[in-house]
């Protein structure tokens, strides 16, 4: 191989993961949801670097259809594309299978040769930084959809030990993994906790049991707030009945309209493309989104400049909604501008423009925290090859309890004077998790660069192993076709030797007059 990724020990080789196939690669199949079907996993069945067949549906197919796309313990299956490049190509190894199962088309099947590589030793090095550098070097993004496919994945580079050092890699790296997921663990549990404590203040605020004045302004009737609306946006805009939540409680003496209602204006970003190096507008994406604000250090900018793309601009007050990820837990996340910029936002965005003489868009992204909103959003994300999407008609639809103009600013006062201690507790749990992920990706390098465990002069060196499972495959005899492939191939022979006979029995054809003018045609190779 040309690919060199660093030094290995002497009894190491890199190989690329084509040569360390027992099968080819394989695509899955897209299948329909049909109740009672063939059962077929989701892409959510890969859960850190295993393969939860629980995570499955029943498929429009047969299991004859099936039959081709079926996985057995030792597959590894990766995911063909994420919204985020940091999960594509991220795989889990396929343990007991039980009853017959097969994979989707959003995944792709590897099975190792066992002579060659172990699987829990291939699951690590999978998820180690030597092999996702590769990966997410060769990535493409088709509407912010990353993906990997087939010959990207051939040429991936893999530090290949002796058969016998790679279990004693997977035994230290367990070692080590297993008490640094211990700790983490615990960090997840206190992460956890400060989620629910932020979840249940916004619930109870929303709920008007947080800081509200005992003499409340009286609240402004639905038709007023839909016919000052209807002023602002003109001829266009019609009302939205807001939809019914079960868990949604609205407090005696607020006012209960649709997001729709509330906003003069909404609509998507632009599609434009983009990079750190471009010399265009800058443009804020689904990353710039962050705990309900928008975070501007870390920005690309259109590539074209000479596009205007102020119609996209975003003014103080906007609301922008993520519509499209791959995680359903981060679809409908709202950010609040709170300045006027001279930034645009991208197609992956839905933004709102809300009627500031009625509601605070604080208030609003206050509502859409709670678990009505959260559990709604996440059952209408439509999924499609791993992606969940909303549109700004299922948001305009959703509902907004809120109470006079004066008593959401005095619950969002309380909710704000509580909110920065949880804030502390998650940034000091989200430090420590970044630390945990260092060290994780320093142990894996280590591990897959021969410094984690000794080498042994008694192994059988990765270079020699390659070469007598090469020479013990071209040893073996070749099947023997089946009586249908036989006949296959004899049909297909049949036509050729009728035009073989019919060549030497019939007269040759006159020549054909050369044209007076002859071209020369050239085709692509």
């Amino acid at each position: 191989m040309s690919v060199d990724l660093g030094g290995l020990p002497d009894s190491w080789s890199w190989v690329s993961l084509q040569e360390v196939l027992s099968e080819p690669l394989v695509n899955g199949r897209s299948v329909k949801t049909m109740e009672g079907g063939f059962p077929v996993l989701r892409l959510t069945a890969i859960k850190d670097g295993k393969i939860d067949i629980g995570e499955s549906k029943e498929g429009e197919w047969s299991a004859e259809q099936a039959a081709p796309f079926l996985v057995r313990q030792g597959d590894f299956l990766l995911s063909r594309g994420n919204g985020s490049k940091r999960l594509v190509g991220r795989g889990g190894l396929v343990g007991d299978v039980g009853n017959p199962i097969a994979f989707p088309d959003t995944m792709i099947r590897v099975r190792p040769s066992d002579e060659l590589v172990s699987a829990s030793y291939f699951r690590l090095l999978w998820d180690s930084p030597v092999v996702r550098r590769q990966i997410e070097d060769q990535v493409r993004t088709t509407a912010g959809i990353y993906k990997v496919n087939q010959a990207i994945l051939e040429r991936v580079a893999l530090p290949l030990p002796p058969l016998a050092e790679q279990y004693r890699i997977v035994e230290a790296v367990e070692e080590q993994l297993s008490r640094l997921d211990q700790a983490t663990a615990s960090v997840a549990a206190a992460q956890a906790r400060a989620s629910l404590l932020a979840e249940t203040l916004a619930e109870r605020a929303v709920r008007g049991l947080v800081g509200v004045s005992s003499h409340p302004d009286p609240s402004v009737p639905l038709d007023e707030i839909r016919a000052a609306t209807s002023a602002r946006a003109g001829k266009r805009w019609k009302p939205t009945d807001p939809i019914k939540l079960a868990d949604m409680k609205v407090p005696e003496g607020w006012t209960l309209a649709s997001l729709g209602d509330l906003a003069w204006g909404n609509g998507y970003g632009t599609s434009v493309k983009c990079n750190y190096e471009g010399t265009g507008a800058a443009v804020l994406r689904i990353p710039n989104v962050q705990g309900g604000f928008i975070e501007t250090s870390d920005m690309k900018y259109a590539l074209d400049a000479s596009l205007d793309l102020s119609e996209y601009y975003v003014r103080k007050g906007d609301i922008l909604f993520v519509r499209t990820n791959g995680s359903p837990a981060l679809i409908g996340r709202a950010g609040v501008v709170e300045r006027e910029m001279e930034l645009a936002f991208a197609s992956y965005l839905i933004r709102f423009r809300v009627n500031l003489d009625f509601v605070e868009p604080w208030w609003i992204q206050l509502v859409t925290r709670t678990r009505a909103w959260r559990r709604h959003i996440e059952r209408v994300a439509a999924s499609s090859a791993g992606q969940y999407n909303l549109n700004a008609k299922r948001l305009a639809e959703l509902p907004v309890p809120f109470p006079p103009l004066s008593v959401q600013r005095e619950i969002l006062d309380c909710v704000n004077s509580e909110i920065p201690w949880i804030s502390r507790l998650q940034d000091v749990s989200n430090t420590v998790v970044k630390r945990s992920d260092s060290l994780r990706a320093r142990i894996l390098d280590r591990a897959f660069q021969g410094g984690l465990v000794q080498q042994h002069p008694a192994d059988e060196s990765a270079s020699a192993l390659l070469a007598r499972i090469t020479a013990d495959r071209a040893a073996r005899p070749k099947p023997r076709r089946t009586r249908r492939a036989a006949d296959r191939a004899a049909a297909d022979r049949a036509p050729r030797a009728l035009a073989s006979q019919t060549a030497m029995t019939d007269p040759a054809p006159e020549p054909t007059a050369v044209p007076a003018f002859a071209v020369q045609q050239e085709f692509e190779l």
